[in-house]
């Protein structure tokens, strides 16, 4: 999870995101999430939320429609939604 913070576009770091995601235990998912929310791209941040959702803790969902509601494109947050 760590790696991914390195990876320079939004895009291949919300792939990589969703590649882990399965694989991230709950203590980690929050910190994807950090990692998600800080992709400037905003569809690439889409992504990584979108790919995040199902592992999402219960306490933590009011935090991702926020960060979702950052998205001023309308498609990508749609698609997060």
């Amino acid at each position: 999870l760590a790696a991914t913070e390195s990876i320079s576009t939004g895009e291949s770091r919300a792939e990589a995101l969703a590649i882990l995601a399965p694989h991230l235990l709950p203590d980690l998912v929050m910190q994807a999430f950090e990692t998600a929310r800080a992709i400037s791209d905003e569809e690439s941040r889409a992504k990584g939320l979108t790919a995040l959702a199902p592992y999402i803790s219960p306490g933590l969902r009011k935090a991702v429609l926020a960060a979702v509601a950052t998205i001023s494109y309308e498609e990508a947050r749609a698609k997060a939604l």
